[in-house]
């Protein structure tokens, strides 16, 4: 997933030698990449970023270089990438209008990272904060225009909560499996209550399945789906998942407590994909205003 949101600004909004030096890199596995939005005081509100971008040489309407300053907190894979796409304001009073997206090489000099965050869950994924001190990043490794970041920004996060949509979806496939053998040795029978709620979760899975294709479809064929349907789809899914993972818990009884059974990490993995990528509270928070749009013009 993180590999696909660092390349994805990439290939969208960079020049072709920017797409050739970092994307195959990032495919084939042998360099780390991150996507750097998030900051400490702007989190799901992107164009409250305080980052910035201040640009060098002696025409500013033609910089040769810029030195970013700021620090950036809970980026996945932050701790070790090798590619950072990282997003700066040029002028904080703009508002979305300033921010403007970078390529950064993890090695440049004034780029220090902290130790990553001990987590409740996803433990196969590191995540981290960044520092940036004075760090050049030359024009050329700037992905479009100044002010071109918004866009870029908004395109990024439709990817992204489809990727964090798909974990929902699937977290609760795997808790059904994990589930289904253990709850027939404890209820004795294939058709105990135990079974008939994990014949319900294989209907709410496939619903989950169906939204999610449906939204992912749409994106394929650059129909662009509303920020209210990208919500609906992410907060559903996500929730889905964490809903999961408790029902099954429960169905379990005493063994749903145990690491060897597996539904603990389950459980522990789905709650953050209820808060990263948009909180579902701020995924709600679209829906309303989209609802209320779609029912005006149904009226």
């Amino acid at each position: 997933m993180t590999q696909m949101h660092a390349g994805y600004p990439i290939w969208k909004a960079g020049t072709e030698e920017l797409a050739e030096r970092y994307i195959p890199s990032l495919l084939d596995g042998s360099a780390y990449g991150s996507l750097a939005s998030q900051e400490p005081d702007a989190g799901s509100d992107a164009a409250g970023l305080k980052t910035r971008a201040v640009p060098q040489g002696d025409d500013p309407a033609e910089p040769s270089a810029y030195r970013l300053s700021g620090s950036k907190t809970f980026i996945t894979t932050g701790d070790r990438s090798d590619v950072l796409v990282c997003f700066a304001t040029v002028d904080p009073a703009k508002r979305r209008r300033g921010i403007t997206a970078f390529v950064v090489d993890g090695d440049a000099p004034g780029l220090t990272r902290g130790q990553p965050f001990a987590k409740m869950g996803m433990h196969g994924s590191t995540t981290a904060e960044l520092f940036l001190e004075q760090v050049e990043v030359p024009a050329a490794n700037r992905l479009g225009a100044e002010g071109d970041g918004w866009p870029i920004v908004l395109a990024s996060v439709v990817k992204s909560r489809i990727s964090a949509a798909a974990q929902g979806v699937v977290s609760p496939g795997r808790v059904r499996e994990h589930a289904h053998r253990p709850a027939r040795c404890l209820r004795g029978s294939a058709t105990g209550r135990g079974d008939l709620r994990l014949a319900e979760l294989r209907g709410e899975i496939l619903q989950g399945r169906l939204l999610l294709l449906s939204i992912a479809r749409e994106v394929d064929k650059d129909e662009a789906p509303s920020p209210g349907q990208i919500g609906i789809m992410k907060q559903s899914c996500t929730d889905l998942g964490w809903r999961a993972s408790l029902k099954a818990a429960r169905i379990l009884g005493p063994l749903g407590d145990l690491a060897s059974v597996g539904v603990e990490r389950c459980i522990r993995d789905a709650k953050v994909t209820q808060i990263y990528d948009g909180t579902n509270e701020v995924q709600r928070l679209l829906i309303g205003p989209d609802t209320a749009s779609r029912v005006k013009e149904a009226l």
